[in-house]
């Protein structure tokens, strides 16, 4: 039985699978592995319990193709050339490490995509399994948290907090520089509870990158509102920050908002100078577009380098 893919929108446009208009293009190629989903994640489209139309993954759609079109000669010469990286993201099923093996393999031996670096989003059953992956051609293995306390994760999600989070740490110390996972902001924890996350994996190596939570209808959380932008802002400096190694001195209100970064206003404003802090956050050469947000609206997540009236806005937002 031929092996088939859903393509993000923005990825099947770049490589003329589909049409659609853009206004800025991914810069990774982005596939999700076809099949029901067993996990019942209350923000997720492809829940078990969700109502909506599988098609969708946050607010993107992902049409289905075969592996077979998706690897013609052709187009694994556009993908090599358009993208910085693939990355597939699977659905919680049986055998989701083997097709996920699979079709690492047929990318491989694609001439063009043999040295592409490959990320994958998966909750594997153990390190071990981390192993096979990597030794199997994925470069970077992301394996997500979502819910930054251990209260928000079952509610959301369903499973055992503890395992995921330590899984998360024990494979980056056996693989170091291999581990991503991602937080969703805006499930209900306080900013407290994502600086104790978001400090804790970066000191254990594992790279972190930040969604802001989007309520899509059919799904359990589809009346849940996304995150203030400021609270959303203070994150992602903190994640900033913490990504490039900047030493910071955090106080908190007594709800649990980031009051100060120690760092006096002029200070700040010259380390956030060039907007990386507020562009999408993950592998390197992800970006994202339009994930958490519509053309048009104020950006969560950047997909591009911000204008200077965009960096001077997002550090407005900050409301310290």
């Amino acid at each position: 039985m031929q092996m088939r893919i859903r393509v993000s929108l923005g990825s099947a446009v770049v490589l003329g699978l589909a049409r659609a208009k853009m206004e800025d293009k991914p810069s990774t190629c982005y596939l999700l592995m076809a099949g029901d989903c067993r996990g019942d994640c209350g923000f997720c489209p492809q829940a078990r319990s969700s109502r909506s139309d599988h098609k969708w993954l946050s607010r993107i759609t992902w049409p289905t193709f075969a592996v077979t079109d998706l690897l013609r000669p052709e187009r694994a010469e556009l993908l090599r050339d358009s993208f910085a990286r693939i990355c597939i993201q699977t659905v919680v099923s049986p055998r989701r490490a083997d097709q996920l093996q699979e079709l690492v393999r047929l990318i491989r031996q694609t001439p063009g995509l043999g040295d592409i670096p490959i990320s994958s989003s998966i909750l594997p059953e153990s390190t071990e399994e981390v192993g096979r992956l990597l030794a199997a051609g994925v470069e970077r293995i992301g394996i997500p948290l979502d819910a930054a306390n251990p209260w928000i994760f079952h509610q959301t999600k369903n499973g055992d907090y503890s395992r995921v989070y330590q899984l998360i740490k024990e494979a980056a110390m056996a693989y170091p520089g291999k581990i991503s996972t991602h937080v969703i902001i805006g499930l209900g924890e306080t900013e407290a509870d994502a600086a104790r996350v978001l400090q804790d994996f970066w000191s254990a190596g594992v790279r972190v990158g930040l969604f802001a939570f989007t309520p899509v209808p059919g799904t359990r959380l589809a009346k849940l509102p996304p995150p203030p932008l400021g609270q959303y802002r203070r994150i992602q400096v903190l994640n900033y920050l913490l990504a490039t190694g900047l030493p910071m001195e955090l106080t908190f209100s007594p709800d649990g908002r980031i009051r100060d970064f120690g760092y006096s206003r002029s200070e700040l404003e010259g380390l956030l100078s060039a907007g990386t802090a507020f562009r999408t956050s993950g592998c390197p050469g992800c970006n994202r577009p339009y994930y958490n947000e519509r053309p048009g609206q104020t950006m969560y997540n950047y997909p591009r380098p911000l204008t200077t009236l965009e960096i001077e806005k997002a550090f407005a937002e900050l409301e310290l």
